[in-house]
C-alpha cells in the first residue's frame, strides 16, 4: 500500500510517501521517504532529491533513519515512479547500517 501526506520536519511542513512494497533479503520492510528543502537543485533540471529515509523492518522489528539522503534521478526502467528510484538504493544504506533512531517508527 502506498500512503502520502505531510509530516512535521525541520521546522517546514514536508511531503512525504510511505510504503510496505519493499523487501530485501526475504524481510518486508515499512518505508517512509520525506522529501526535506531544497528538494531539488532546479535551476539545474536535476531529478536528484533530498530527503530523510525512515524504515521499519516488520521480520525484525528493527527501525532507523537515514537522513538527508540523495535519492537518484528516475530512470526510465523505474517507470518515471520515484518509489523505484528509492527502493535501488535502500539494499546500500541497509549495508552502511549507519541508521539513526527513527522518530517515526520509535
Amino acid at each position: 500500500m502506498l500512503t502520502y501526506g505531510k509530516a512535521l520536519e525541520n521546522g517546514r511542513m514536508e511531503p512525504y510517501a510511505q510504503t510496505d512494497e519493499f523487501s530485501s533479503g526475504g524481510d518486508q520492510f515499512i518505508l517512509r521517504m520525506t522529501a526535506i528543502h531544497p528538494y531539488k537543485d532546479y535551476a539545474r533540471g536535476s531529478d536528484v532529491l533530498n530527503a530523510h529515509i525512515d524504515y521499519h523492518n516488520l521480520a525484525t522489528d528493527a527501525t532507523g533513519r537515514w537522513e538527508n539522503v540523495q535519492i537518484p534521478e528516475r530512470k526510465p526502467q523505474d517507470k518515471n515512479l520515484r518509489r523505484h528510484s528509492v527502493f535501488r538504493i535502500i539494499p546500500a544504506l541497509l549495508v552502511q547500517g549507519d541508521s539513526i533512531p527513527s522518530p517515526i517508527f520509535p
